[in-house]
């Protein structure tokens, strides 16, 4: 038994491929995936398991692959974060041309350093909702200054306290939509004070407008668990993200 339609495409001239999961029936929200900064984890790798629980629900899933991965097009080392948000980039804008207003009805999950990503894409398109699992942020010079993956790339994050310079935070402070931070208890890339600044940066305790942040902790999960263990993150799907965007759609 099928429970989507799937679509899939190749942005040109950037050769990014989106794969789209279309449920049955009517189209009540889309949910787009960016995957994290493993030069082997590609879109085919997400848990179609999550994309049938969304189809059932009315919920379209768009996941992508960034440059350098699978097409050919530029190598790995040729590229880095900033490319990384540029195909994002591209990718809701492919969306719009079918949907206008898409990002409305548009919930972004970013992961690792996808959330990363995320955070660029949010200051841009302003999507209706925010997930950041497992969030990696990094030094805004990376960007700046198109630093490729590779040696420099890595001396850059791997200094103390390097992503204390991330525009992320300023980027959630602006971030007006419904927002999910979710912090893997184990986890031991990602430094720990990161995921709760991001969420304080965007919930401002004495902001006279309140605003529908969230932050939550999974207990026993280590950064691997993104990419190694599909039943794992099934269920932290089902348990806590899509019950949190079933309230906002």
């Amino acid at each position: 038994m099928t429970f989507f339609k799937i679509s899939r495409q190749v942005i040109k001239p950037l050769n990014i491929p989106v794969t789209k999961y279309i449920p049955y029936g009517p189209e009540r929200h889309t949910v787009l995936f960016i995957h994290g900064g493993s030069k082997v984890f590609s879109q085919g790798l997400f848990n179609k398991n999550i994309f049938k629980i969304l189809a059932l629900s009315g919920m379209c899933s768009v996941t992508f692959d960034f440059r350098g991965m699978i097409l050919g097009g530029p190598d790995f080392y040729e590229t880095g974060l900033h490319t990384r948000i540029q195909d994002a980039d591209a990718v809701i804008d492919h969306l719009k041309l079918d949907q206008p207003s898409i990002t409305n009805k548009l919930t972004v999950i970013g992961l690792s350093m996808g959330a990363c990503v995320a955070a660029h894409i949010a200051n841009k398109h302003k999507p209706k909702n925010l997930i950041l699992v497992a969030p990696a942020v990094y030094d805004k010079k990376l960007v700046e200054e198109q630093v490729p993956f590779g040696e420099r790339f890595s001396e850059i994050i791997r200094k103390k306290d390097s992503w204390k310079a991330s525009d992320s935070f300023k980027f959630m402070e602006q971030y007006f939509g419904s927002f999910l931070v979710v912090q893997y208890q184990k986890d031991e890339v990602v430094p720990h004070e990161v995921p709760f600044m991001l969420f304080l940066a965007n919930h401002h305790f004495f902001d006279k407008e309140e605003r529908d942040s969230s932050f939550t902790v999974l207990k026993n999960l280590t950064h691997i668990n993104l990419f190694s263990s599909k039943n794992k993150k099934e269920k932290m799907f089902l348990s806590h993200l899509l019950p949190w965007i079933e309230e906002r759609i």
